[in-house]
């Protein structure tokens, strides 16, 4: 992905660690001391490539001792892969897929996002192919539906979840009551939660009625509940929850539980520039459906 596709007022500088980094054999010295290429790929970051974890989850595993390196137990992070290393998780050898997929599938209400539920919901995992490989890249919560993406490469779902690379998401939110211009407005420029600021590309009501309205809101980021939050604070609370869009992917003709494998051409946008297409633009409130009702708009130039 390239770095040009970075937000500049929500990018966020990188904390480097130092420090002698050893492990199975090697010991490397801390990032600047040498070519990358040279000493290798740190072992979370393989392991989030093989699909078996993400980054942050590998990192537990590798606390847990359940991970080996050329036969030596990894009690440590720091430690660099090299091409020809045999790298097994809980004795079973783990490799990167040679070829990266991704899904799409349209979650439907009522499912979870996790692998193992202690109270045996239903999982999305249960709606995709036996084997299929994939792990989903963030979350939506139990009631929200829509578009969650599913990955092999634990590196781009990375990407694709962490704020700093600006990916945009999309979501349909039915509230209570009529937000107004200047409640819209309010949410353009930022709303106080408590774990930060949240801040939306841009904000549109598309259709209403006497009593609520659907509002098309756009995020750069992917905090847990954030739209949920956002408009709870601002005093309209949301009933209904859709993910329309995810990094230019949207439903297309899915129903709720059925996905699709991207194409080739949409997997190398994502690898390559975080996005597929251009980005979603606010409906232009002045092309509504007739009799949706009066329309009020907050945009923010991209």
């Amino acid at each position: 992905m390239n770095e040009r596709r970075k937000n500049p007022s929500k990018s966020r500088k990188r904390a480097r660690r130092g420090g002698k980094q050893t492990g199975a054999g090697r010991a490397v010295q801390a990032p600047g001391e040498a070519d990358d290429a040279q000493r290798g790929e740190r072992l979370q970051k393989y392991l989030a490539r093989c699909g078996v974890a993400s980054r942050r989850e590998a990192e537990r595993l590798i606390e847990q001792l359940r991970v080996e390196v050329n036969g030596s137990v990894i009690a440590e992070h720091g430690v660099r892969v090299q091409p020809g290393d045999e790298v097994r998780l809980d004795g079973e050898r783990v490799e990167p897929e040679r070829e990266t997929h991704v899904v799409v599938l349209n979650k439907p209400v009522g499912t979870i996002c996790t692998m193992n539920d202690p109270e045996n919901r239903p999982r999305v995992y249960d709606l995709l192919p036996p084997g299929a490989g994939v792990r989903s890249v963030g979350r939506l919560d139990l009631n929200t539906e829509g578009v969650l993406l599913f990955t092999n490469d634990g590196e781009l779902a990375r990407r694709l979840t962490l704020p700093q690379y600006g990916v945009q998401r999309v979501y349909d939110a039915r509230v209570r009551g009529i937000p107004s211009a200047e409640t819209l407005a309010s949410i353009d420029t930022g709303v106080e939660l408590e774990d930060g600021v949240a801040t939306v590309e841009w904000a549109v009501i598309v259709r209403q009625t006497a009593k609520n309205a659907w509002v098309r809101i756009a995020l750069a980021e992917g905090r847990n509940r954030e739209v949920r939050r956002l408009f709870e604070t601002v005093g309209h609370p949301v009933m209904r929850l859709r993910r329309v869009s995810y990094a230019g992917i949207g439903l297309g003709k899915l129903k709720p539980g059925q996905w699709r494998t991207l194409t080739k051409a949409e997997v190398d946008a994502l690898v390559e520039r975080g996005q597929v297409g251009p980005f979603l633009l606010p409906p232009d409130p002045r092309t509504a459906r007739r009799g949706a009702g009066k329309k009020t708009s907050s945009r923010r130039q991209r």
